[in-house]
């Protein structure tokens, strides 16, 4: 069966699992009810600066850099 780009990158992204500081924010809330300011600011980014676009950010670049 072929698999397309995009099954490759959610199956890959599920076997890594979340990173420590987003468990960490989860736990956080799940104790607290309310999300830290510093974890909202790293989930989101900083809403005054704009998104770069580049070739390093492509689905297939991502690909060959993990395998």
């Amino acid at each position: 069966m072929n698999e397309t780009l995009s099954e490759k990158l959610q199956e890959k992204f599920y076997s890594i699992g979340p990173a420590g500081w987003v468990t960490n924010m989860i736990n956080f809330y799940n104790e607290n009810g309310f999300y830290r300011a510093e974890d909202l600011r790293r989930l989101l980014g900083n809403p005054t600066r704009g998104v770069e676009i580049s070739e390093k950010g492509s689905r297939e670049a991502l690909l060959q850099t993990s395998s």
